[in-house]
């Protein structure tokens, strides 16, 4: 059986109930965290299916680390305007040199004068893109908090209005509404480019299967690369539908996805197994068919499972309303660590190709609402 190891990108916090149905198809979702020692959302999903880790651990500095992140809670936004947009060096008219290289040595404690330019440069790059993924997970959090704010206040506004209402009026006006999920405020193209930094310098990342892409934006950002130096697009393999699921207890939920996985099981190592197989050999004749006719077999497992909902809401029935969440992998035509090589725009010679990546990512298709 082969197992699919997929890490989760670019993000550093997981929030269990929006890989949920991911984890339906990976055997495990992996994630990065800026530090060591990070307690993440992820805590919250058992250690079998999330595992958070420190690509680049900060070891004796660790303490520095946090002190700094301390000491600019509450004040993320005025740090990210002064400083973080000369984060990237892809942008060398807004980068300040001096100032970023002094921030980084006053946080960091170290003596420029006993390191090479070239080792100053990569560490201080490891300290900035740790530092803006940090930042940005501070700044997630405090979105997320307010949407659920924003969510309670419009439910008890509705349960006070379905009191006062009688059984057949219309509430007149319209209550607060709910907030779309909360995403960070930082640009999407800046944070890829800090997580992209820890990936190369990650000892472990040969390890993972595939990317996980959190957004279809983020997906489309590397899809881009691949298209400007290859002149073509990744191949999109496969596109499977995943279930329709309320939130539910964790336990709950638990049992829901060993009970399917043990209905598809031949179906899923059969995925995983070609998945892994295309990923070191690329496409060849049958490929594409194989994917086809393993999906097709996915989609009539999922059909036929009971989720525990009532029939409307069986994943093979959805609502004509409601979005079908489906599941792309696509194939690229370089490895992972070259594709992010090429996003950084980084010059000399890449490291030879092991295998090709990989790009997962959850779309969701919306079905037309007539009537």
């Amino acid at each position: 059986m082969t197992s699919l190891r997929a890490l989760f990108l670019p993000e550093t916090i997981l929030v269990p109930n929006t890989v949920f149905q991911e984890l339906f198809f990976f055997d495990k979702l992996y994630h990065y965290q800026p530090c060591e020692e990070d307690a993440t959302a992820a805590a919250e999903v058992q250690h079998d299916l999330c595992e958070g880790y420190a690509p680049v651990p900060f070891h004796d500095e660790l303490q520095r680390f946090t002190q700094l992140i301390r000491e600019l809670k509450g004040n993320e936004g005025e740090f990210y305007s002064g400083h973080i947009s000369t984060l990237s060096s892809q942008f060398p008219a807004n980068r300040d040199e001096g100032s970023v290289r002094s921030l980084i040595t006053a946080i960091s404690g170290r003596d420029e004068k006993k390191e090479t330019a070239a080792d100053r440069k990569k560490k201080e790059e490891l300290w900035q893109a740790r530092l803006l993924l940090k930042l940005s997970e501070i700044l997630y959090k405090e979105e997320q908090e307010l949407a659920q704010a924003l969510t309670a206040v419009s439910c008890r506004e509705k349960e006070l209005f379905e009191a006062l209402k009688g059984e057949d009026e219309e509430i007149p006006f319209a209550l607060t509404p709910l907030l779309p999920p909360a995403t960070s405020p930082i640009k999407p193209e800046l944070i890829l480019k800090a997580w992209a930094k820890l990936f190369l310098a990650d000892s472990r990342r040969e390890k993972h299967t595939i990317l996980a892409c959190s957004r279809e934006e983020t997906a489309e950002l590397l899809f881009d690369v691949n298209e400007s130096f290859n002149k073509q697009r990744p191949v999109r393999l496969l596109r499977i539908p995943l279930p329709l699921l309320e939130e539910m207890p964790l336990d709950e939920y638990q049992d829901v996805r060993r009970a399917f996985r043990r209905e598809a099981q031949s179906v899923i190592d059969g995925l995983h197994a070609l998945l892994a197989a295309t990923g070191a050999k690329g496409i060849e004749s049958d490929t594409l068919q194989n994917f086809a006719g393993l999906a097709a077999d996915w989609t009539r497992t999922l059909s036929t499972f009971r989720f525990g909902q009532p029939a409307s809401d069986v994943p093979g029935n959805p609502e004509p309303c409601r979005p079908q969440p489906h599941l792309e992998i696509s194939l690229c035509n370089q490895s992972a660590s070259a594709l992010m090589q090429q996003f950084l725009r980084r010059t000399g010679a890449a490291e030879e190709a092991k295998n090709h990546a990989l790009i997962a990512v959850k779309s969701l298709r919306k079905s037309t609402c007539k009537g």
